[in-house]
């Protein structure tokens, strides 16, 4: 599904992306556990986030080879498939993080990633999401030919709670749809301003913070 004309069509690299990134990790930061031993991101990619992030291990999960080249700040790269989570010990994890990640997957393979994150995490662990919010994208949601799940800020919402996870925090609108370089500000505090405005004009994904009850 993810060749390399995927990422480069999809998913360009721009260094300006990372600015973006050191902000969304502040802004969040404020929800993480205020233990951060072990972190994990499924489908990093370029591993924007979790390169921000302050753990001391730190765990990248892609199944294309890319993820080697981009992991740094101390992130181990592994190239597998973000599914299958075996290798990882019960209550082993602090935070998962999964950016634009839920939505590739059929429903009965979300249920299946949930289940996992929810026997890694520690009690008390936390899962990050950042995605397309359907229900104001709804216009480009399927532009992207390898999305196969309709998730709002609701319906994700209900999911997790019957899977055993608390809600901390649900943003229905954190960020454009879209991170190409075009659609983004690159200034700094532009980006500050707009993710701790209570208006965020054009915002269509979404974010949610929950945690293993």
């Amino acid at each position: 599904m993810y060749t390399e004309k995927y990422f480069e069509e999809r998913l360009t690299a721009d260094g300006r992306r990372d600015i973006v990134w050191e902000e969304l990790n502040r802004f969040f930061s404020a929800y993480y556990p205020k233990q951060l031993d072990k972190v994990v991101e499924l489908g990093a990619g370029y591993c924007c986030w979790i390169n921000n992030v302050k753990a001391n291990k730190k765990v990248a999960i892609d199944i294309s080879p890319i993820v080697r080249d981009y992991a740094k700040n101390g992130t181990e790269a592994l190239v597998q498939d973000a599914t299958e989570l075996s290798s990882f010990e019960d209550n082993s994890v602090d935070m998962f993080l999964a950016s634009n990640f839920f939505e590739h997957f059929i429903i009965e393979d979300v249920e299946k990633i949930i289940l996992q994150i929810n026997r890694v995490l520690k009690k008390g662990g936390r899962l990050c999401i950042l995605q397309p919010n359907f229900r104001y994208c709804w216009r480009e949601y399927f532009d992207d030919y390898t999305h196969r799940t309709i998730f709002t800020h609701e319906g994700l919402s209900t999911l997790l709670k019957e899977n055993n996870f608390d809600l901390i925090k649900v943003l229905p609108k954190i960020t454009p749809y879209s991170f190409k370089s075009s659609s983004i500000p690159t200034p700094r505090l532009v980006i500050r301003a707009y993710l701790n405005s209570p208006i965020r004009p054009g915002a269509k994904q979404m974010a949610l913070i929950v945690e293993k009850k």
